[in-house]
Parts: structure tokens; C-alpha cells; sequence
């Protein structure tokens, strides 16, 4: 996550960024994880102002509790299609 923060902070614009919690996240205590589903949405800063809008869903896999439960795997899939998400980059907005 370090490394993805400069660049979020170079190209997309503040004040567009959110990214949603699209529901309760769902625990899973037979596999140690939490899956929580997600909407990440922002404007780059670029001349054509494109707008990246996408879903997701994150899985995180925490250890044993008695020793720390720390999150040891992280396992990001998008709902939306690499295509499509491509095609969000290189497509202008018409107004908001």
C-alpha cells in the first residue's frame, strides 16, 4: 500500500477520490479472513479528465488470534472487467 500512495497522490484529484464499503464485511472464522466488498472511484489528472470506476472485493487472511491475528494474505479480485476498466482510462467525462 506504501508503494501505490504517491503515485494516487500524483495523478488522481483529491477531491474525487472515495473508495465505499458496499456492505457489512463478512467474517469467515473456518478460514481466518474477513472479505469485505468495495467501490473505488476517482478522476485523474489528466487532460481528457478520465474517471476510474471500479468494484472490487478484498479478502484478508489473519493468523491465529492468541497470536496477534495479524493479517498475513491479501487477495484483491475486481468486478469489473480489466477491459472495461482500461477503456474508463482512455475514455474523456462529459461533465459529472
Amino acid at each position: 500500500m506504501q508503494g501505490l500512495v504517491p503515485w494516487v497522490e500524483r495523478l488522481v484529484v483529491r477531491d474525487t477520490r472515495r473508495c465505499e464499503l458496499l456492505g457489512e464485511p463478512v467474517l469467515d472464522k473456518s478460514s481466518n479472513s474477513v472479505t469485505a466488498r468495495w467501490r473505488m472511484v476517482g478522476d485523474l489528472k489528466l487532460f481528457w479528465k478520465p474517471r476510474i470506476d471500479v468494484v472490487g472485493r478484498t479478502v484478508f487472511t489473519y493468523g491465529d488470534l492468541s497470536d496477534g491475528g495479524r493479517v498475513y494474505r491479501y487477495d484483491e479480485t475486481w468486478a469489473t472487467a480489466p477491459s472495461e476498466a482500461l477503456m474508463q482510462l482512455l475514455r474523456p467525462r462529459r461533465g459529472d
